[in-house]
């Protein structure tokens, strides 16, 4: 039987140092790692309740911008604008900013833009009813209610729900549905794309243009009295305007459009 070489490892023993240092070096590796983590989770992870709140002077128009958030927007029982912020968070705190400044009432913050950040919030706003309102949202839903002035609303991924408007309305959506209720508005526009459009008026409006990609457009308005020029058209779809008194000259226009749903302009 031979012997072993002198000076040369026996068979099956050279790897056995190599593969350990390997696995320790791993280890300690993923240990590093796992604690810079850690470390970077507690600094930066830190979360909460929100409740902030602001009142200001109001200017001759207010203008809302907060994103990732539900909007609530009303009317307020003075002559000032009251803002109240609420929800959770966990990660970078939300803020909330609110000036007036040549004539504009200004409101901003949300949830800061960062990874691995949750943040759930619900914005109140109320304001003198009669004052223009501009109001930009996204990932969240927009609802009014008693406001008497000019509205511009829009949102992606969120509904928009109005009621009781008297002044033109301007509401863009994507992916969420639109409901007007209770509305005086002369003049109303309203668009989305992925969902529903419902408009509901308690006086005959002069112009209304409603339209959908994916989604029932709906219409509904007073007919004692009053006749409409009615353009309703769908690609994919059936339409419904018989109920309502028809006339090409009229001053009362109303476009209703989509492509893929029902198309109806019916009695309120």
């Amino acid at each position: 039987m031979s012997e072993p070489v002198a000076g040369q490892p026996s068979a099956g023993k050279g790897s056995g140092p190599t593969a350990n240092t390997v696995i320790l070096i791993v280890g300690l590796s993923l240990v590093a790692v796992a604690t810079i983590v850690g470390l970077l989770f507690a600094l930066n992870f830190r979360g909460g309740p929100v409740d902030q709140a602001e009142d200001l002077a109001a200017g001759r128009s207010v203008s809302v911008e907060i994103p990732n958030a539900a909007l609530i927007l009303g009317a307020s029982d003075d002559d000032d604008v009251h803002v109240t912020m609420r929800g959770t968070y966990l990660g970078a705190a939300p803020t909330l900013e609110a000036s007036t400044s040549g004539g504009v009432t200004t409101i901003g913050g949300g949830c800061p833009r960062q990874w691995f950040n949750f943040c759930q919030l619900e914005v109140t706003v109320t304001l003198p009813a009669s004052l223009p309102l501009t109001a930009a949202g996204e990932n969240g839903a927009i609802t009014t209610s008693g406001l008497t002035g000019e509205l511009s609303l829009h949102t992606t991924n969120g509904r928009i729900e109005a009621t009781g408007t008297e002044s033109r309305i301007d509401l863009r959506s994507t992916n969420g549905a639109i409901r007007v209720r209770e509305a005086t508005s002369a003049e109303v526009s309203a668009g989305t794309t992925n969902a529903s459009v419902d408009l509901g008026f308690l006086e005959p409006p002069d112009e209304v243009v409603a339209r959908s990609t994916n989604g029932s457009v709906t219409v509904r308005v007073p007919v004692r009295g009053v006749r409409y020029s009615i353009t309703a058209r769908t690609t994919n779809g059936s339409t419904n305007t018989n109920s309502v008194p028809g006339d090409r000259d009229s001053e009362h226009r109303i476009v209703a459009e989509t492509t893929n749903g029902s198309v109806s302009v019916i009695p309120n």
